[in-house]
């Protein structure tokens, strides 16, 4: 009687080329579905780190506030998006004595609102900053979920991966029954009306 447990598996796959095939696809297949829960896992991790809520920029770090800025005098300040969105969130000509930290924020306001609606589309911008609502814009402090990731990733080849997975199709926005308002309940968001699309997450 052979005792080698691995020859003894190993005769019963050679009975018959399907078992021998299945073992060796379903050995591939098991590597590629652990390949692919990393990225799950970095994603939710980055949701209990973060809560899913888009950073201000007041909340960054100074080397990330230097580096925005330094962005901002380069290219950010002509993009087209950015200076519509800008226009909305404050007058063509800055009051004398406004503290420089709001300046700043609104320009961060200003290129998050633009970065996504170019990456995602114009649904997602506007659940984060509502510039449409007539009224005095202010940023959501709500959960966003995946948005949140897309706009820290703003400067990374992985942040226009995720905004293709956040928009759904490559080269659309959400579709009108994708923008639905919902209220949600999440662990480290309060209670609010934000778009189910990407705020799936947080529930």
């Amino acid at each position: 009687m052979d005792t080698n447990p691995f020859q003894a598996v190993r005769s019963y796959l050679n009975f018959s080329p399907a078992s021998r095939w299945g073992a060796m696809i379903s050995s591939v297949l098991s590597s590629v579905c652990l390949a692919l829960l990393f990225p799950l896992l970095y994603l939710f991790a980055d949701l209990l780190t973060t809560q899913g809520r888009v950073p201000a920029y007041a909340s960054l770090a100074p080397a990330r506030q230097q580096a925005f800025q330094d962005e901002y005098a380069t290219s950010l300040g002509t993009h087209p998006g950015v200076v519509a969105a800008l226009d909305k969130l404050q007058p063509a000509v800055v009051p004398p004595g406004t503290p420089d930290v709001v300046v700043w924020e609104r320009r961060w306001e200003a290129v998050t609102f633009s970065t996504l609606e170019t990456r995602v589309g114009h649904e997602a911008a506007e659940a984060y900053l509502p510039l449409a609502s007539g009224s005095a814009a202010v940023p959501t402090s709500h959960c966003l979920g995946v948005l949140s990731l897309v706009v820290r990733e703003r400067g990374r080849w992985t942040g226009g991966l995720l905004g293709w997975l956040a928009a759904g199709t490559p080269g659309r926005g959400p579709g009108p029954n994708t923008a639905r308002r919902t209220t949600r309940t999440s662990p480290g968001c309060s209670r609010s009306r934000s778009y189910s699309r990407w705020s799936a997450g947080c529930s």
